[in-house]
């Protein structure tokens, strides 16, 4: 899943809802993906090379972030559309049938009036003292209808199935029209004790030790040894 162009074109095969996308190894390739986009690497997490630039609002801006990321990262660029929509993290823990959605968080975009940079870029999650570390936080449990709620848990949980995941793991999406579009599959989230999966357990009553304790009880049950003692 670090590879986001591998990541999608699974997601599509199975028919799970994902914005528009294409590779672009070359700034000068002609774009085929619906306006706006966001450009950034197509195989790196925690937000590297997101920045408020990164989206282009029409063709004319799309070759210099394309460039600036074959430079800059030395990989692929990811056009992809940019969904206007409200953004949701997802918490999953288990395998199999008994894969569980934990309380989904939303991200509050209300600081910010432009929803065209109403997006998780690196200052966002590493940098104090800027307007999105300080004002943009997330919200759990997001205030969703019953459908949209059914919708949410049903893509995330394919998409945890489809992609080989096992234990846990975080899943990013924006919300428009009752579609959950997938932006995001992290294998392996952050689980500091200010991070948005550790937030989100606590609101399903774990504590944070009980929730690192609940994901390594599910990897030995997975591996046969549960009941394991070190």
């Amino acid at each position: 899943t670090t590879d986001k162009g591998i990541t999608k074109q699974l997601l599509q095969q199975a028919g799970i809802p994902t914005p528009a996308f294409q590779i672009c190894q070359d700034s000068g390739a002609e774009i085929s993906v619906p306006f706006p986009v966001i450009v950034k690497p197509v195989a790196e997490d925690a937000s590297l090379g997101i920045t408020l630039s990164s989206v282009a609002r029409t063709p004319d801006g799309v070759p210099a972030l394309v460039q600036h990321i074959l430079d800059a990262y030395h990989q692929p660029a990811l056009v992809e559309e940019f969904i206007v929509g409200r953004e949701l993290i997802c918490a999953l823990i288990g395998n199999g049938p008994e894969t569980r959605l934990l309380p989904i968080s939303e991200i509050d975009y209300s600081p910010v009036k432009d929803p065209l940079e109403q997006l998780l870029t690196y200052e966002s999650k590493w940098v104090e003292g800027t307007l999105y570390f300080d004002q943009v936080v997330s919200r759990c449990p997001a205030d969703l209808t019953a459908y949209e709620q059914a919708a949410v848990e049903n893509a995330v949980k394919r998409a945890f199935q489809v992609l080989g995941m096992r234990d846990f793991c975080r899943i990013d999406l924006r919300l428009k029209s009752g579609i959950p579009y997938i932006l995001d599959v992290n294998d392996l989230p952050d689980l500091a004790p200010a991070s948005g999966f550790a937030r989100t357990a606590t609101a399903a009553g774990y504590s944070y030790a009980g929730i690192l304790e609940t994901i390594l009880n599910v990897a030995l049950t997975r591996e046969g040894w549960h009941g394991a003692r070190d």
